[in-house]
């Protein structure tokens, strides 16, 4: 059983929302027209896409962009 969650919660939440309409995603849809998110490893992310194969992805605090 989890704890209560803390106070910070849902202005993390919604900056992480943000985050990810803003920055994450719309890399995925200039490259093929289509956002898919996924979870990973302490975060989210896309699925990879474009050429050379890229993933975008927050993982903690920090926005990483894989090629």
């Amino acid at each position: 059983m989890i704890g209560p969650l803390p106070p910070s919660y849902p202005s993390t939440r919604d900056a992480l929302h943000r985050l990810a309409v803003y920055v994450v995603s719309p890399a995925q849809r200039l490259a093929n027209g289509e956002i898919i998110m996924r979870s990973s490893p302490g975060g989210f992310g896309t699925w990879p896409f474009g050429r050379p194969s890229t993933v975008v992805r927050v993982e903690g605090a920090d926005l990483v962009v894989e090629r």
